[in-house]
């Protein structure tokens, strides 16, 4: 197949000639770099965030080999669905924020199919069968070749070590000889046990900290600008593992923030707003609550139009006057609702708000969400800490 360029130039007043190029070896070329450019970028957002990469690789493999157990016979086909889909569209979240763009694709075409699906009558026999069908564990294999080819073989199996601050080895190994020459102070012994387990925990300003280079990345893509922000937050902050399905779910809300909130630089400065589009992102722990705030200086949740989606539902539009903006405003956590339009590969199916908060419920937590017109957005999670 060739590919051509068509031009033409006017001679005098009644000719004209018309050139034909033949630019297929220059589009196969500007192909092939872009594909090594996307590459590239994979490669460096895995090397940033290596312990995200395994905890994604990891789950994904695990939806591989258990996709089946998502079809539960005691839950409806809606609800059986409903937890497919999350799944599958956190995941999608993961590898893009990480640019494994193949994976991410196969994924996002399950998710069309799961629609179609959703949108028929259908049963969990049938649901389990389609997902019985599908080849997960083939959706990698071209994002891992690259990996493979540029980082080598021993990346993909570095996944067991713990890389432990040398200052921090240092601590615990004077505490441990403490209690060999001495067994008698219970404090010391205390000390020992606390810095031990924090090996087995996760630092939570670093979980959060991928979000930054994330949200860089995406405005970018999109054409808009962010002035690159902080995380806010004690040091030394430990997360269980429980805690990190949560955490891997905010990716939803960082994405939503740069596609819907934040505004382009053009309509940033009509409105009287720097180019430059505010996010900040903070926790701290209060009263045994972890409570972690994210918010932008966008254009604000539209809560009008939130109103006419309810309202365009009989069994729902009747209350609706009694509802304050903060209710209406939680609706974007239901499953499947959605104002937007369109669907793309970053949103629109009203599924990634549903699985924060599914995971927020999980925890026993709770969810604020305050908005103001052309304002901006501010999101606080609140949630019970645990200590196991």
């Amino acid at each position: 197949m060739k590919i051509v360029h068509y031009d033409y130039k006017i001679i005098n007043n009644d000719k004209f000639m018309l050139i034909i190029t033949d630019v297929s070896e220059n589009k196969m070329l500007e192909s092939q770099i872009i594909k090594k450019q996307n590459i590239l970028e994979m490669i460096v957002s895995i090397v940033s965030n290596t312990e995200l990469f395994f905890d994604v690789k990891n789950n994904f493999e695990y939806l591989a080999d258990n996709a089946h157990i998502y079809i539960k016979a005691d839950k409806s086909f809606s609800q059986n669905i409903n937890e497919m889909y999350i799944a599958i569209h956190t995941l999608k979240g993961s590898f893009a924020q990480l640019y494994m763009n193949e994976t991410a694709n196969y994924l996002h075409d399950i998710e069309s199919k799961l629609s179609d699906f959703k949108n028929s009558s259908s049963t969990n026999a049938k649901l389990l069968k389609f997902i019985n069908d599908i080849e997960f564990k083939d959706f990698m294999d071209n994002d891992l070749e690259s990996i493979h080819n540029l980082l080598g073989k021993e990346f993909l199996l570095q996944e067991n070590f713990i890389l432990v601050d040398r200052d921090k080895l240092k601590e615990i190994t004077k505490k441990a000889l403490i209690i060999k020459t001495t067994c008698k102070n219970n404090e010391d012994i205390e000390d020992v046990f606390k810095d031990i387990r924090n090996l087995l925990k996760y630092n939570l300003k670093s979980m959060l900290r991928q979000y930054v280079g994330f949200s860089m990345q995406l405005a970018n893509r999109l054409d808009k600008k962010i002035d690159e922000f902080e995380i806010k937050g004690d040091d030394n902050v430990f997360i269980f593992d429980k805690y990190k399905p949560f955490i891997q779910s905010l990716v939803h809300i960082f994405r939503n923030i740069i596609d819907h909130g934040v505004e382009l630089p053009d309509t940033r400065r009509n409105m009287g707003k720097s180019e430059l589009g505010n996010i900040s992102c903070s926790f701290k722990v209060q009263n045994k609550n972890l409570e972690i705030t994210i918010s932008d200086d966008g254009c604000g949740i539209d809560t009008q139009k939130i109103k006419d989606k309810i309202s365009s539902n009989p069994s729902e539009a009747t209350y609706i006057s009694s509802l304050s903006n903060e209710e209406i405003n939680k609706y974007i956590l239901k499953s499947y609702f959605s104002t937007s339009d369109n669907i793309t590969k970053l949103s629109g199916r009203g599924v990634g708000m549903s699985a924060v908060n599914e995971e927020i419920i999980k925890l026993n937590g709770d969810i604020k969400i305050q908005s103001e017109a052309n304002m901006g957005t501010t999101f606080v999670f609140v949630i019970p800490m645990g200590f196991d």
